[in-house]
């Protein structure tokens, strides 16, 4: 988005709002680079630019909310449908968000954007074929650009969050300890409250289809924890069933049945139908084994 254009919606605002240039601007900005801002003629930095909205008193969400024509600008909109997709086994919603992608003006094409598409194709073929190789074929450049960035910003590590259990052993390793250290940067974000959690569940993940289950204990019970404490279902729902198939390893199977109807029923109330069918073949699958 042209940063040009939001000296244009300030000035909007400001009219809007009876305040003077001299309010909004003095101690930030000089008086001839605002009236260049506001005709849209300069493009000052991001941190003179938030200091002018905060003595408006509205913040930067706010403000690129009013200035795309009072709707989520692209970017928002997409990561939101993102994260509200809850599983991959959503595949309605993964398909409807590719729709949505699609219709994105190409100039309004970010590279999180670019990412997303890769991460959504990669889903559907492993939802289809229950492999990771083809998978961690389509994602790979995205592994690729990250591992050379020093920084990773909120829509970095939400990618790498989602798809980082596709990687060889080596490379989980190094995503895991640099996702972790990254996200402590966002602990007070408002959207990034469950992307730790995130991270914890595709670890169980990463680890039981690895074959290594039981080290997933102390992961597990920490995103049992930040789900309970987010109050977040859907991510409660999926700790419990990495939990079920944690206790079967264990070989307690009467407190794993008991839970795996626990899950089923809150499934059903919570109309899941297609993550009631993954966790179904998961369960047949765990006790199969177990019998054999």
């Amino acid at each position: 988005m042209d940063a040009k254009k939001y000296g244009l919606t300030i000035y909007r605002i400001r009219k809007d709002l009876k305040l003077t240039r001299n309010f909004c601007y003095e101690g930030i900005m000089a008086k001839s680079n605002a009236q260049l801002f506001e005709k849209g003629e300069s493009s000052p930095r991001f941190d003179k630019i938030v200091p002018v909205l905060n003595r408006i008193g509205i913040s930067f969400d706010e403000f690129l909310y009013v200035h795309n024509g009072y709707q989520e600008p692209p970017d928002e909109k997409i990561l939101r449908g993102f994260v509200n997709l809850k599983d991959t086994t959503n595949i309605e919603g993964i398909k409807q968000l590719q729709a949505e992608i699609k219709a994105v003006p190409l100039a309004n094409t970010s590279t999180f954007i670019g990412y997303l598409k890769l991460v959504l194709e990669a889903f559907l073929v492993f939802e289809k074929e229950q492999s990771f190789v083809r998978a961690k074929e389509i994602v790979a450049p995205i592994w690729e650009q990250l591992q050379r960035q020093e920084t990773w910003y909120y829509k970095d590590i939400l990618i790498m969050a989602n798809i980082y259990y596709l990687f060889d052993e080596k490379a989980v390793d190094t995503i895991i300890s640099t996702m972790l250290i990254q996200v402590e940067k966002y602990k007070n974000y408002k959207a990034s409250v469950n992307l730790d959690t995130v991270i914890l569940l595709n670890y169980c993940f990463y680890l039981t289809e690895r074959g290594r289950v039981l080290e997933s204990e102390p992961y597990l019970e920490k995103a049992l924890a930040n789900a309970r404490k987010n109050k977040h279902s859907d991510y409660l729902l999926q700790a419990k069933m990495r939990k079920v198939v944690l206790l079967i390893a264990q070989d307690k199977a009467q407190e794993a049945t008991r839970l795996a109807n626990e899950i089923m029923v809150a499934l059903d109330c919570l109309e899941r139908p297609h993550l009631k069918k993954d966790f179904q073949e998961t369960w047949l699958e765990i006790t199969k084994k177990k019998r054999v």
